[in-house]
This record gives C-alpha cells, structure tokens and sequence, in this order.
C-alpha cells in the first residue's frame, strides 16, 4: 500500500533547474553575447529534461538521436519564446512546445498516406484475414 510521500521524498523528475531569476535576466537584457550566453546556458540546464521528452516517442520509426534534436529544437523555441511576467512555471510552457515539435516533426516526415491493412499485410508476407491459400 502506498502512503503519502514526506518532504524529504523526490520525484525522480524533481531534478528540475532553479532558472527563475535566469529567464527574468534574459527577458531583460538586450540582444548581444551576454544575452546569448545566458540563452545558452539556459538551455544547456533544461536539455536533460529535453531528451527525457524525446525518450517517450521512440521505437516509432526514427532514430532517437533524430528526435533528441527535434526535442532539442523545441526547448530553444521554448527558451526564446518564454514570458516569466505571466507567471506560469518555465516547466508548464516548455513540455507543450517541445512535444509539439516532436509531434509537428512525425508528421511531416512520416507517410501522409497509409495503406489499408491488406496490401501491408500482403507486402510483409502474412496472408489477407479471410484469404484460403488455393
């Protein structure tokens, strides 16, 4: 039986970077090497979180390392696109950018049509449901 989790106990995704004060900074600073630094480390902080996201859409096609930079993509677009004045955690922003980009990413690159299941069943070797071998 499960019991409520103390204050002590972490989630194993509670590895979270402390970047508030970071994303005030780079809302504030003007565009320059200081501001792209601060970018960078930024997004150097939330990449394990990242790949984490790309992690849930393997073995559907596309190599992982593919998808890490697809998700890796997303957390830039997330870094730049982030407003702390609205009061919403960076988490609540990212995770949504960085599957949508993931998923944007499926889908132009996967086949826009399928096939009905009996020519695929046919190309794999397998005989169409109903089909008596003659």
């Amino acid at each position: 039986m499960r019991t409520h989790a103390t204050a002590t106990a972490k989630h194993p995704h509670d590895d979270a970077p402390d970047t508030a004060e970071a994303f005030r900074r780079l809302c504030a600073l003007p565009q320059g090497p200081g501001r792209e630094a601060l970018r960078q480390e930024l997004v150097r902080a939330w990449l394990p979180m990242a790949e984490r996201l790309a992690g849930r859409f393997g073995n559907r096609g596309e190599s992982l390392e593919d998808l890490r930079q697809v998700a890796a993509l997303g957390l830039v677009k997330a870094v730049d696109r982030y407003d702390p004045d609205r009061g919403t955690a960076f988490e609540s922003f990212a995770v949504p950018t960085i599957t949508g980009e993931v998923k944007r990413h499926f889908r132009d690159h996967m086949w826009t049509l399928r096939p009905p299941p009996r020519p695929r069943l046919a190309r794999r070797g397998r005989p169409r449901p109903g089909h008596r071998p003659r």
